[in-house]
């Protein structure tokens, strides 16, 4: 089936919602991932901070006596 005057096919109205549903979710999850992975990037940076810090505290590896 094409489209009066042009080379183009036609979709269904009902395949265009689907497809337009299908692409707002998939935004929607798209969104929820970026968000997880940067709250993931800053729990590995904040761990290296602390990993850091241990390591030149020299207290963390019993150099320091009191």
């Amino acid at each position: 089936m094409s489209s009066l005057g042009t080379e183009e096919s036609v979709v269904p109205e009902s395949e265009v919602k689907r497809l337009q549903a299908q692409v707002k979710e998939l935004e929607r999850l798209l969104g929820k991932k970026t968000m997880e992975n940067e709250i993931l990037k800053e729990a590995l940076e904040l761990g290296d901070e602390l990993q850091e810090a241990r390591v030149f505290d020299p207290r963390e590896r019993g150099e320091a006596r009191e």
